[in-house]
């Protein structure tokens, strides 16, 4: 049997992000199979119990050994004495066990490479086992937002150091494989790819726009941030004519400032999304490239939905979209941007037909991204 340990600096909520999307139907497939055993790793917190995925599975069954880990909020505290601890407590965790033929998997090359040091410093039997990193993002080209000078170079460093160690490496998006074969060519025979799946079969396609709506309701689902292109969202917002009905969803509770032009509505889980395809019209991705990078579990949804898509022409989007089932816009163009959406709007009134060609075939495209091939594909790497 093969051991495996996943390593998550979240306390994984369900409907929180892109990792805890992904966990949610990577998990209960892959405890399917009996000849792995899984240990989970996450940051525990007495609060918000009921919407942990740990809960979830608990009561599911899920055949998956939880390990939580206790450490301060990280908000309040330096990142770098939270990965120590979180570091202690899973080395308190395998200690005493024989752990040299097993699979140690970080999930995010940053605090990965933080845990990995410790422990190969303090436990001499972790030497031997295999590293797997399963990278998430552009980890540093993110965390760049957040972190400046030292701390930034550390985190550089200290990811380096985790990737050129690993056994394999693997990305959820082929722009983000692309970006690290570029950054570390002496490795790139470890980096693989499998990107992410649609967890639910989503189908609209039935639902057409009202040609005779008056307004047309624009969609922003993700972070709110600014590596995801928010604030182009909301240049758009103030720039496009009255008709239009703008909302974002997402966790909204960082921004600093709110505009009248935007609907915010928060954290969205998979129960909303039925609401969420029946109202909005046009869907934007606006994935910045030098900043975000693998495949959007959010985009997925949407072609699978067969919504109307519009977003930057990049390598970020076009792993999936093309001039086939969506409107592409040069990266950073909202004046370009705005022009798209108004002829779009046009099309819709008009009943032109390529609107109704380019969603079925955004919804065809989806298909092939099924969760069991997703995890047949981990399990083959290993």
């Amino acid at each position: 049997m093969k051991r495996l340990h996943f390593f998550f600096y979240s306390q994984l909520i369900e409907g929180f992000g892109g990792v805890e999307t992904w966990a949610d139907y990577f998990f209960p497939i892959l405890s399917e199979n009996k000849n792995i055993e899984i240990n989970i790793y996450y940051v525990h917190d007495d609060n918000n119990v009921n919407k942990k995925l740990v809960t979830k599975w608990s009561n599911d069954k899920i055949r998956a050994k939880l390990k939580p880990i206790k450490i301060n909020s990280p908000e309040k505290r330096f990142f770098l004495l939270n990965y120590i601890a979180y570091s202690e407590q899973v080395e308190k965790y395998i200690s005493n066990k024989d752990i040299s033929n097993d699979y140690f998997i970080f999930i995010g090359s940053i605090m990965g490479s933080f845990c990995n040091s410790y422990l190969s410093w303090k436990n001499i039997n972790y030497k031997s086992s295999k590293k797997i990193v399963w990278i998430r993002s552009k980890s540093v080209g993110e965390v760049g937002n957040a972190l400046f000078g030292i701390k930034k170079r550390i985190a550089g460093f200290l990811e380096k150091s985790l990737l050129k160690k690993s056994t394999k490496i693997i990305t959820n998006g082929y722009d983000t494989k692309q970006f690290y074969e570029m950054m570390y060519p002496e490795i790139a025979n470890k980096i693989l790819c499998i990107p992410n799946a649609i967890p639910h079969n989503f189908n609209y396609l039935a639902i057409n726009t009202d040609r005779l709506k008056k307004q047309y309701t624009i969609v922003y689902a993700g972070r709110l941030h600014e590596s995801k292109g928010f604030s182009y969202f909301e240049r758009v917002s103030q720039q496009s004519s009255i008709n239009k009905k703008f909302i974002a969803y997402g966790d909204d509770t960082h921004l600093q400032k709110r505009l009248p032009t935007i609907n915010y509505q928060g954290k969205y889980k998979f129960t909303d999304l039925e609401s969420i395809f029946q109202t909005g019209d046009i869907f934007l991705f606006l994935n910045i490239s030098s900043m975000a990078g693998g495949l959007s579990h959010s985009l997925l949804e949407a072609m699978s939905a067969g919504k109307i898509i519009v977003a930057w022409n990049n390598d970020v989007h076009k792993q999936v979209l093309n001039d086939s089932n969506s409107w592409l816009v040069e990266e950073g163009n909202s004046k370009k941007l705005i022009e798209v959406i108004e002829k779009i709007c046009v099309y819709s009134h008009e009943g032109n037909g390529i609107i109704d060609d380019k969603r079925r075939q955004a919804r065809n495209n989806s298909l092939e991204f099924n969760p069991n091939f997703h995890v047949d594909k981990f399990i083959e790497i290993l």
